[in-house]
């Protein structure tokens, strides 16, 4: 029988590894954000002087980089219509929101091979999305091919000059002041061991490695970087979400082994694993998703109901969509749900 104090101990532990999740995307989520302002939106001028094939190609890549600014890049590229329908579609079937990040953390070779059988499933799907549609010339979304206005960054850098740099810290703010401490915090918790793994070995070295780097970050970026990318979009709109999604997640499982007997009912209803997984993947949140990629990971399902899951997920990256065209949104999501429910299909079929 398992005692009170059992259940507390797997409750903490489960709260350990949640930390330890959250950690990881945090990290990851600021590195992709930095180089994002680096690039200092030249990029996006590609996408003026190339298309076809390229077009397809390169949506597929903005759909493969964890998180969500790739699908936001791609709804704003197809908002001037520098990209068709089919490439927003192959950019939403590629992407795994920031749920990528957990998986890159808890499965990483396998979490690889998801992307790229995503990846081909999206250029196709896209190819083929623009291929039998009926386009309507008298439809302003569908005419014209408006240059984008870019609105770069500020010019970050990140060597600075020394006086730019004592200028930031002389006026410190509580943000950036916060931030720093509390990620000296974390990395020294994951030296000793009282977060991730508790011997030395690859991973603590990874954890450590990365709170140093996005510590230099904090130390060198200008307040706008702190202000309106670390605070406002990283840990104000996605970081709490993460960790309580995640330990949601997690502590359902955890009781499942317990009480629901979830891994016996699942593989008795393959039909009802795959649908659900096509249908929670619809809502335009990150969060939902990770209870299939928790199960995935402790081996309740296989890797078929997970790419269902991913194909048909986009993280919170459609939600752009929805302000400029509802229309565009529930299309992209039905052949999105449709492509995700033919491969379950398949698979289905294969199991009778």
């Amino acid at each position: 029988m398992v005692s009170i104090v059992d259940h507390l101990d797997s409750i903490l532990g489960v709260i350990t590894q949640s930390l330890t999740i959250t950690f990881f995307v945090f990290v990851m989520m600021v590195i992709v954000e930095a180089i994002h302002i680096l690039s200092n939106g030249r990029w996006e001028a590609y996408f003026c002087t190339h298309g076809g094939f390229y077009q397809y190609l390169w949506a597929a890549i903005l759909g493969a980089t964890p998180g969500c600014l790739g699908s936001f890049a791609a709804v704003t590229l197809f908002q001037h219509r520098m990209f068709s329908l089919g490439a927003l579609v192959t950019t939403m079937i590629a992407t795994s929101g920031d749920e990528a990040f957990v998986m890159l953390y808890l499965f990483p070779q396998k979490a690889i091979l998801l992307t790229g059988i995503m990846v081909l499933i999206g250029l196709l799907a896209g190819y083929l999305t623009d291929r039998l549609r009926r386009k309507d010339k008298s439809d302003p979304e569908e005419t014209g091919c408006d240059k984008l206005i870019l609105h770069p960054y500020e010019n970050v850098r990140v060597w600075r000059p020394w006086q730019d740099l004592s200028k930031d810290w002389r006026r410190l703010s509580l943000i950036r002041m916060v931030s720093v401490v509390g990620i000296i915090l974390l990395v020294i918790a994951f030296a000793n061991g009282i977060l991730g793994p508790p011997e030395w070995n690859w991973e603590r070295i990874s954890f450590i490695l990365l709170g140093s780097i996005v510590l230099l970050i904090m130390l060198v970026f200008p307040e706008h970087f702190i202000e309106k990318h670390l605070w406002e979009h990283v840990i104000r709109e996605h970081l709490l979400r993460i960790f309580l999604w995640t330990f949601g997640a997690m502590l359902l499982i955890h009781i499942g082994l317990y009480r629901l007997n979830i891994s016996e009912w699942m593989q008795s209803n393959p039909l009802w694993l795959v649908l659900s997984a096509g249908l929670i993947g619809v809502i335009p949140e990150s969060g939902p998703h990770l209870l299939f990629v928790t199960l995935f990971s402790k081996g309740f399902i296989g890797f078929i109901p997970l790419l269902v899951s991913s194909i048909v997920q986009d993280g919170h990256g459609m939600l752009p969509l929805l302000a400029f065209s509802r229309k565009r949104f529930v299309q992209v999501k039905a052949i999105n749900l449709l492509v995700g429910l033919l491969i379950g299909g398949v698979w289905l079929l294969t199991q009778l």
